[in-house]
């Protein structure tokens, strides 16, 4: 009896500083990682943008280029639709070319989100955080396209910018 007694008295517990001292470094630790992740989502929704926005830079160039290789197609002078200065473009091709936006943020070069996920200029869609302004200046034998793709975040305004040379090879 009297073992089975020292048995149940003589059991030593957590001290309370023990138990505090504990806590402490436990809740440290999962604020350390509630930190890491939610530093790991924002550069996420960043890089997320990047992508977009280079994509749509891409896009910008490209569709410059259809219109010349159209024009190359349809036996017309090469730089028909292609308008000279800034202007807002979108997948449309030239039937969406919108010369008024002067800078990049003016209301026609912001991009919106169609059910397709296409992006356009339609200002009934659904809003996005990019605008795109192409610019092309005209020399003789070739012309140089830049496109510049901008969103706005948390962390400020973004760019990504794509320049290219489209020559006239066909003369």
């Amino acid at each position: 009896m009297k073992l089975f007694i020292n048995f149940f008295t003589n059991k030593k517990g957590f001290s309370l500083a023990e138990v505090v001292i504990a806590l402490g470094i436990l809740s440290f630790g999962l604020i350390g990682i509630s930190s890491l992740l939610l530093q790991n989502m924002q550069v996420e929704n960043l890089t997320k943008n990047y992508v977009v926005a280079s994509m749509l830079a891409q896009e910008g160039v490209e569709l410059v280029r259809n219109i010349r290789d159209e024009n190359w197609v349809l036996y017309q002078d090469w730089l028909d639709d292609i308008p000279g200065g800034n202007f807002a473009i979108d997948y449309r091709g030239r039937s969406s070319i919108n010369i008024t936006p002067n800078n990049l943020g003016d209301t026609g070069t912001r991009l919106y989100l169609d059910g397709a996920n296409f992006y356009s200029h339609d200002t009934s869609l659904l809003s996005t955080p990019f605008y795109r302004l192409i610019t092309v200046e005209i020399f003789a034998e070739y012309i140089l396209v830049k496109s510049d793709v901008m969103w706005k975040g948390r962390f400020g305004e973004r760019h990504y910018i794509i320049e290219t040379t489209l020559f006239n090879w066909r003369g």
